[in-house]
């Protein structure tokens, strides 16, 4: 008796059902891999075209800019051989110790040079190495132009010290500056600190702050002030003593002032009340010595002895 199959078991065992899912599948991942290639390649085609346009780019530019240096090259050059930038006018304000020729050669300022050659930063390092000069400022102003403007150290005493085995005098400003050695063709008429200024009391070329020599600067420094009755015209020298510290010489009358150490604000307007009623009594010339340090609140006046 023939039985028939159901159709359910006919699909599961048809053979050629399985081989064409397979064959699709295949032509699908076979068609997907094609996409793919093409479009990477579509990719690698278009980067290389944006490459090659940004490169020809660039070469545009470096012409551009070779071009563009070459004719600022060829400009500066011919404005420098030019007249137009010349130097011809050259000021200078501040020089009251130096002489304008000293210092126009010292900053290598030729006139009818190209202001375009000097460099200003390098004029002042150049005008600043005279000893007497403390800062400098240059200014060009085209078209032929070139501004100096000096600070010159203001001597307010001469110091003497004692640098290896010699002695010598040398300029100090108000700031403790000890800028250069008096060579004595220049003015020389300051008080001169003398005494126990040597190379301990000195820190590059300038005074230690608080030391008996910077007390001595002090003490000057408050008689520049102005006042009428002890200006620093009349004080010749402050002498440094290891065992009586500042000792004030005057220029008219060189008795010995003693005033010790500190307290030199004080000490110096104490001496200004006693050296005005010395004046007025007419008595100045009479005195041996004045002794500002003699005890903690009394000065002792010496008179010279008939």
């Amino acid at each position: 008796m023939y039985t028939p199959r159901s159709h359910k078991n006919q699909r599961r065992s048809s053979p050629t059902t399985g081989n064409l899912s397979k064959d699709i599948s295949s032509k699908k991942k076979t068609l997907s891999n094609g996409i793919k290639r093409e479009q990477n390649l579509t990719f690698f085609y278009q980067k290389k075209w944006q490459l090659q346009k940004i490169a020809k780019f660039l070469i545009v530019c470096s012409v551009l800019l070779s071009i563009f240096g070459l004719f600022s090259w060829v400009s500066y050059k011919l404005l420098l051989k030019s007249d137009i930038f010349g130097v011809y006018t050259i000021t200078l304000e501040g020089n009251e110790n130096i002489s304008k020729k000293r210092i126009l050669a010292l900053s290598g300022i030729v006139k009818g040079s190209s202001l375009l050659l000097h460099d200003p930063e390098i004029i002042e390092s150049k005008i600043k190495k005279h000893n007497w000069i403390e800062n400098a400022k240059v200014t060009k102003h085209f078209p032929s132009t070139i501004n100096i403007k000096v600070w010159t150290h203001k001597p307010v005493a001469l110091v003497n010290l004692e640098l290896k085995t010699e002695n010598k005098l040398y300029y100090i400003d108000k700031n403790g500056s000890i800028f250069t050695a008096a060579s004595g063709f220049e003015d020389i008429d300051f008080p001169v600190i003398t005494g126990m200024v040597t190379t301990r009391e000195i820190k590059t070329m300038r005074l230690e702050k608080k030391s008996p020599a910077d007390q001595a600067l002090q003490f000057l420094k408050i008689a520049a002030q102005g006042n009428a009755v002890l200006p620093i015209q009349a004080i010749s020298e402050i002498h440094i003593s290891k065992d009586k510290g500042l000792i004030v010489y005057l220029a008219e009358n060189p008795f010995p002032i003693y005033i010790g150490l500190n307290k030199v604000n004080e000490s110096y307007y104490r001496l200004v009340k006693i050296l005005r009623q010395l004046y007025q009594r007419k008595k100045i010339t009479d005195i041996a010595k004045i002794q500002l340090d003699y005890t903690e609140n009394k000065v002792l006046v010496t008179m010279v002895q008939q």
